[in-house]
Order: C-alpha cells, then structure tokens, then sequence
C-alpha cells in the first residue's frame, strides 16, 4: 500500500519522501506483530467465531477460509 502513495505524475516533495521513511520505519518495527495479527490471531478468532454458530455474514466476510492473501476478508 505504502507503494501507491508513491505513485503520481510529479513525484513525491522532499517533505512526502522525509514522511514516508517515517512511516516505513515505523511499519517496519510492527510489521513482525501485523503478521502475526492477521496470519494467525484474526483466523484463529474467526474459526472460533464460527465454531461457536456465530451469525455469517453475507460476502464472505465470515466465511471459513479466505482467498485474500493478507487473511483478511
């Protein structure tokens, strides 16, 4: 995503490209919990979610499995 934010027709300033080493230092530092987050903690607590008979909402935002790379619905 942080990619996007660099993609224009006039480039980033110098102020843009200062912020953006902020924000990927600062991604980098969490990103070890991010993934933990979302390649273990959120599917475990979906399956338990629906184990538990919880509501399925329609789109597949609790469906069992997800075909979305990042876990996510």
């Amino acid at each position: 995503m942080i990619e996007l934010a660099e993609v224009n027709t006039w480039g980033l300033t110098s102020t843009q490209k200062q912020q953006m080493g902020y924000v990927k230092d600062a991604l980098g530092e969490l990103q070890p919990q991010l993934d933990n987050l979302f390649e273990k903690k959120f599917p475990a607590f979906k399956q338990a979610l629906l184990d538990a008979g919880a509501p399925w909402v329609p789109s597949g935002i609790m469906e069992g499995t997800s075909n979305n790379p990042m876990g996510r619905d």
